[in-house]
């Protein structure tokens, strides 16, 4: 892993991830956030990170919500895409936005 570089090592980093104990969401998060950093165009690596992010604050949301845009932009039919967009977008009480995307009730 220390020689990898570009999507070799943002590999690396997911695989990472998922070797990590549930429930150590900074690390999970560290880990998504380093293999952006080497492959920020992959699109998997792209809905991870946002789905960790997801999790957060407001920037956090704001975040993720700029790395799930351009994905939902490209697959508009991915539900699992839609999922995560969804998920933010009730995060940030844009519910209006959310309710195409997510399964369950909204508040108005």
């Amino acid at each position: 892993m220390a020689n990898s570089v570009g999507e070799a090592a943002a590999q690396w980093h997911e695989f990472l991830d998922w070797m990590r104990d549930p429930g150590e969401m900074d690390i999970a998060r560290r880990e998504f956030q380093a293999a952006f950093n080497y492959s920020p165009k992959s699109t998997q690596i792209q809905i991870e990170l946002a789905g960790q992010l997801a999790l957060g604050n407001q920037a956090d949301l704001e975040e993720g919500l700029k790395l799930m845009q351009p994905v939902v932009d490209q697959f508009p039919d991915d539900p699992n895409f839609l999922f995560t967009h969804g998920k933010i977008l009730a995060g940030l009480k844009r519910y209006a936005e959310a309710k195409w995307t997510w399964p369950m009730p909204l508040p108005d």
